[in-house]
């Protein structure tokens, strides 16, 4: 019964209901417009597969296939970019920290909660990291780092898995 349990849930689910409950605490701490609206748009968009295919176990079994790809692609980028972006950048500001900090702080966080996973190679995500608090900072917009934190997610994804890939990891 315990091997069944871990298999069902892996350190990458751990690690999506640890964000989701940052965001969570975070709502209803802060009554934050942005996790309300990215919610709604996630079920709307269940809510549509729901109605064209009229089937809930369909749903839930095409999710379990691809709940990898629905993780690393979509869910984990959006909660991260909530939390270390939009979240770091509003609790910094209500202190009165300077833009530049937020920059630093975001980043290495960004990079620290890799690092268990990637270990040295985690100094790309302190640039992916760099470039998506500047891209926040210069545009204020959540859903353009969201965008490109999927499209960087879906590129390693590609490269990583396709005839290409060489053993980067």
């Amino acid at each position: 019964m315990e091997k069944v349990l871990k298999r069902k849930f892996g350190t990458t689910d751990k690690y999506v209901l640890s964000l989701l409950m940052v965001c969570l605490i975070s709502s209803v701490a802060y009554a934050d417009v942005y996790l309300f609206i990215l919610i709604g748009t996630s079920l709307l968009a269940v809510l549509q597969v729901f109605i064209e295919t009229k089937s809930l176990k369909f749903i839930h079994t095409e999710l379990l296939k691809k709940k990898f790809l629905i993780y690393t692609l979509i869910v984990i980028p959006i909660l991260e970019e909530y939390i270390f972006r939009y979240l770091t950048y509003h609790l910094l500001q209500l202190q009165g920290t300077p833009n530049h900090f937020f920059v630093v702080i975001s980043s290495l966080t960004f990079t620290f909660i890799h690092y268990y996973k990637l270990k040295e190679k985690s100094f790309y995500k302190f640039i992916l990291g760099l470039i998506l608090a500047i891209v926040f900072l210069w545009t204020e917009n959540l859903f353009i780092t969201i965008y490109i934190h999927v499209t960087f997610n879906v590129l390693v994804y590609l490269i990583k898995y396709t005839e290409f890939y060489r053993g980067f990891e």
